[in-house]
């Protein structure tokens, strides 16, 4: 293209399209997660549609840094669970939120915060149980010499704590990008 006419046309900030993420079920409307580009910076957050409303509404989940993928959204009964990516100095930083009321109030909770670490890939997965929510996420593993797949187990709903990764990858199986699938039970 064309240079810009002034050093003052650089500072225009080129508009883009938001980042849509996976979406969830929730009772008759589906909530989504999404990255949207404001200024100089990327709020994360989530669009519900459908069911009882008719215009849809965003929910705003905060500020997030670096080249991330967009939050993934799980229902929990009436309430959703959230897993926001987010660049931090030593990798990616995943943070858990529960929203409550999503369709109505939708009143955000924010947990725990695990190290995704500085591989090459930034793939995490979440689904939720009605006992337990699970998150799993690829990592480096330095000792190993490879990437390995971690996971937490939280209680249903509570996003609070988050007890200490498990490995869940064979201790010489090079793995990432996992995925989850819900299954009866």
């Amino acid at each position: 293209g064309a240079p810009p006419a002034s050093e003052d046309d650089e500072a225009i900030d080129v508009p883009f399209a938001p980042e849509i993420g996976t979406a969830t079920p929730l009772n008759d409307a589906f909530a989504v997660g999404v990255l949207e580009p404001q200024g100089k910076t990327t709020r994360a957050g989530l669009l519900l549609v459908g069911g009882p409303l008719s215009a849809g509404k965003k929910v705003d989940l905060g500020a997030v840094h670096g080249d991330v993928i967009a939050p993934r959204p799980v229902a929990n009964g009436a309430a959703l669970v959230v897993a926001v990516a987010d660049g931090a100095p030593h990798g990616t930083l995943l943070r858990l939120a529960r929203v409550d009321d999503p369709l109505g109030a939708a009143s955000v909770s924010w947990g725990a915060e695990m190290l995704e670490g500085n591989d090459d890939s930034d793939v995490f997965a979440l689904e939720a149980g009605e006992k337990s929510n699970l998150l799993v996420w690829d990592d480096w593993d330095p000792k190993a010499g490879h990437s390995v797949i971690r996971a937490v187990v939280l209680p249903s709903g509570d996003v609070s704590k988050a007890p200490a990764a498990s490995l869940l990858s064979g201790e010489h199986d090079d793995a990432e990008a996992p995925a989850l699938a819900v299954r009866p039970g």
